[in-house]
């Protein structure tokens, strides 16, 4: 998602009650909205690779590596997330975020 996009839709994402992560094309956090931060318990998640997530991040590194380069979108229902005691499962959706992102 390109910076400009990202600023706009901020204030935006930080009001869902989903969590959700903007990663950039190095798999490096660029925004995190206070759901994902409270569902993983990580508080500072910017500029962070994708392995701050522990032992789950290699999956979705993997399946960030099988998406599709299009509008596509892989889910992944169930993935544990071991970033808080206890543990929790998540569902996942990962999409390219367009140039930039």
């Amino acid at each position: 998602m390109p910076a400009a996009s990202l600023a706009l839709a901020a204030p935006l994402l930080d009001r869902l009650t989903s969590g959700i992560a903007v990663l950039d094309r190095d798999a490096r956090f660029v925004h995190a909205n206070p759901a994902f931060v409270e569902l993983t318990g990580v508080a500072r998640l910017r500029g962070c690779p994708l392995a701050v997530l522990g032992a789950q991040s290699e999956t979705l590194a993997a399946l960030i590596e099988r998406l599709p380069t299009d509008d596509g979108q892989i889910s992944l229902r169930g993935l544990g997330l071991n970033t808080r005691d206890p543990s929790q499962r998540v569902d996942v959706a990962v999409r390219p975020g367009g140039d930039g992102g």
